[in-house]
């Protein structure tokens, strides 16, 4: 029988159906072959271990995340001992699962329900088989007490405790519903069902929780325990549905058992799933935290916008400034890793300030609105999106970037300039000799050097600063930072109770900005020491930066410089600010909506809303309207 299956081309998707319905015809209408069928089924039922089987299979078999996945890791490079479980030594000598993983993969309820039905007397399961699941609700309603109990498990702002209950009354109802089974009284059903509603009660304790980490933050571990404790009441309820008769449910819940025990064998220990499980919840968090932001990036209003404009000429200053830092710490010819070092706390200084008088830098804004746009999406993920109001969203976030762009640009391209020009006529300096400024220029050259490819390179450490100054404000929120900084007496000795709570109060408010901007700034600072030691082609091109030091550059060149040169390498200045932009947006939008299970099937139909928006409203896109543009406005363009 497997190995007629084996053979199936399954590039047909019909011909696995058609050959299950003709092989199953035959042993049906074969008495003495289906009486062996149906005898080494029940032996393999019967095996010694089938109920650990049921406990372990697609269920994490440690008690924290980092020990399953350095567990995982290892068996990626080196396969775990095959399992000396007596079922599993049988099953394997019926089922080779590097051949039949094709055909297993693609087995479906109504064909699982049709084998129940067909190999097991009156469909019901054999008696050895009955008790062997009733040992592993046993085994596994404790586990999930024991999970249920753990403080990661509360919610903040709750009585402590409160679902202990919750949990524990699993382990009383898997029992009494075992002793139903065992005295085969009339009351199993009721049994069942009990044990079914506290299930579900569990899970929606679970759902609350994951749902609260939101507004409390989460880490890794408490993801993998509500994680790991929904695989067991989900198994827990698959056999509870199996072993009682009359379950509507009791198909599905075998073909699931079923499909466990296979997946357990042939998906090749599942570490992809398992990551993508559990960083979920996390990755969600720090976008919510990225699209809060990014809500304050995005200009509503004509007085918003003019105030991005002013934010992003001040941030152009000190980009200015920190274009000389850099030039002068380069002349000082230190030792590369004190360079990288002297580079990178350059940066972190400039991003700082920019903090710290609230200015905008044009490319720290597309990994935050990209999150916005995505959270709006998720917010009315029941089908009824209003692509008007999310057209007007995307206009807003065009705008407000070309706004803060073009500020910075309005800086960084005449300042440094101006600067260089006023200390070479005061005080006699160059920035840079001739020849070096020429070399200088032709680093921002679009197809003479790699600088396209380096400014990727700093699109994705904008984006990878950007979820580091998330997790931060996660970490925060749910390690309770501030609290319980403000609460630490050694603080209020050295510092007093007044700088305590304000410096508490700062935490919350910008501890994950500081240390976004503070890892963006040793990304970039010591990019360019790794490419010298590894000699990899690896830098770094942000174009503010880039715009800075080409202006300064283009100064001293003087007359060296050709015209068709500078107009070429300002366009291919302008495209690192599109691939800046375009690499940090898509990433973080990936991001968000991976978090979020968000479906792009109304993609086409959305792009079609924006581009007649354009069509009639074209400024929308680069000025914010005097008046505030609304969703009407849009619903009679055609």
């Amino acid at each position: 029988m497997v190995k007629r299956f084996r053979e199936v081309d399954f590039f047909r998707p019909n011909e696995l159906v058609q050959e299950w319905n003709l092989v199953f015809e035959i042993i049906a209408a074969d008495p003495q072959l289906l009486h062996k069928y149906q005898s080494e089924i029940r032996v393999l039922l019967a095996s010694q271990g089938f109920d650990d089987i049921l406990c372990e299979s697609n269920i994490s078999s440690h008690g924290s995340f980092w020990q399953e996945f350095f567990s995982k890791i290892r068996h990626k490079i080196l396969p775990k001992l095959r399992s000396e479980n007596p079922f599993k030594f049988k099953l394997r000598r019926i089922i080779d699962f590097d051949k039949d993983r094709n055909w297993l993969s693609k087995l479906t309820v109504s064909q699982i329900e049709e084998a129940g039905v067909l190999f097991f007397k009156e469909n019901k399961l054999p008696e050895e088989t009955t008790e062997a699941m009733l040992h592993s609700m046993r085994v596994i309603s404790h586990h999930i007490a024991s999970i249920g109990i753990n403080n990661r498990m509360n919610i903040r702002g709750r009585k402590n405790n409160d679902h202990h209950p919750l949990f524990f009354k699993i382990s009383e109802l898997a029992f009494s519903f075992q002793q139903s089974i065992e005295l085969d009284v009339s009351s199993r059903h009721n049994s069942a069902q009990s044990l079914l509603q506290q299930i579900e009660k569990c899970r929606e304790y679970n759902s609350e929780l994951a749902a609260s980490s939101i507004d409390q933050g989460t880490d890794i571990q408490r993801t993998f325990m509500i994680q790991k404790c929904n695989d067991l009441l989900n198994r827990l309820e698959n056999i509870t549905s199996c072993i009682t008769e009359g379950m509507h449910s009791r198909s599905s819940a075998r073909f699931t058992l079923v499909k466990d025990i296979f997946e357990e064998e042939y998906s090749s220990q599942g570490f992809s799933d398992f990551i993508k499980t559990n960083l979920k919840t996390l990755s969600l968090r720090i976008s919510d935290h990225a699209s809060k932001t990014g809500e304050h990036y995005i200009a509503a209003n004509f007085r918003e916008y003019s105030g991005f404009l002013w934010a992003a000429l001040g941030a152009g200053v000190i980009v200015s400034i920190l274009v000389f830092f850099k030039a002068w710490l380069h002349h000082a010819s230190l030792p590369l890793f004190w360079e990288a070092m002297a580079y990178s706390l350059n940066y972190v200084l400039g991003f700082v300030l920019i903090q710290i008088f609230h200015f905008t830098l044009a490319t720290k804004q597309p990994a935050m609105t990209a999150s916005a746009i995505a959270k709006s999406l998720d917010s009315n993920r029941d089908g009824k999106i209003d692509l008007n109001e999310m057209a007007i969203t995307i206009a807003r976030v065009f705008h407000t970037q070309t706004i803060s762009f073009i500020g910075n640009l309005l800086v960084v391209f005449p300042l440094p300039f101006v600067l260089t020009f006023l200390m070479d006529y005061f005080m006699d300096y160059q920035l840079y000799d001739a020849p070096e400024a020429l070399k200088v220029m032709d680093n921002q050259h679009p197809w003479r050097s790699f600088a396209l490819m380096y400014a990727s390179f700093t699109g994705v450490f904008l984006f990878v600063s950007g979820l580091i100054a998330g997790y931060v404000d996660n970490r925060m929120i749910f390690s309770r930072i501030p609290e319980r900084v403000r609460q630490s007496k050694n603080l209020h000795r050295f510092l007093g109770f007044k700088t305590t709570t304000k410096f508490a109060r700062y935490l919350n408010h910008s501890a994950g900005g500081l240390a976004g901007n503070i890892s963006l700034g040793f990304f970039l600072g010591t990019a360019t020491f790794f490419g010298s030691i590894t000699g990899l082609p690896f830098d770094i091109r942000h174009i503010t930066f880039a715009a800075g030091t080409f202006s300064s550059a283009l100064y001293c060149a003087g007359d060296l410089a050709v015209l068709s040169d500078v107009i070429i390498t300002i366009i291919g200045i302008l495209l690192i600010g599109f691939v800046n932009f375009a690499v940090s947006f898509g990433l973080a939008f990936y991001l968000a909506c991976k978090s979020r299970d968000i479906s792009i099937r109304k993609t086409p139909e959305l792009l079609h809303v924006v581009w007649r928006y354009f069509r009639r409203y074209p400024m929308d896109f680069l000025r914010a309207p005097q008046k505030p543009r609304k969703a009407e406005d849009l619903a009679s363009l055609s």
